[in-house]
């Protein structure tokens, strides 16, 4: 899977495909920027789960989107403010 981040002029950039993730840690707490790309978030989108069936579901291992499988991908991005004080992990 990949996250793949630039910071510039105030702004994160997030390019991102399977179940990899990306985090702003900022003043006011930590906050996930991406979604992953697995069955079990798209059983949660739909609502067809929940949250804590989500977390010991025996499918929780199987990602929608990697590189390699396909010769191309779609990936997810993002764009963000972006704060002086922020850390992007």
């Amino acid at each position: 899977t990949l996250v793949a981040v630039i910071v510039t002029r105030g702004k994160v950039h997030i390019v991102h495909a399977g179940d990899s993730r990306a985090y702003q840690i900022s003043g006011s707490g930590v906050r996930q920027l991406t979604m992953d790309h697995s069955m079990v978030q798209e059983m949660l989108n739909r609502g067809d789960i929940t949250e804590e069936e989500a977390q010991y579901h025996p499918h929780k291992n199987i990602i929608t989107r990697a590189l390699g499988v396909q010769e191309m991908i779609n990936t997810d991005y993002t764009e963000l403010p972006f704060g002086q004080e922020d850390t992007i992990l």
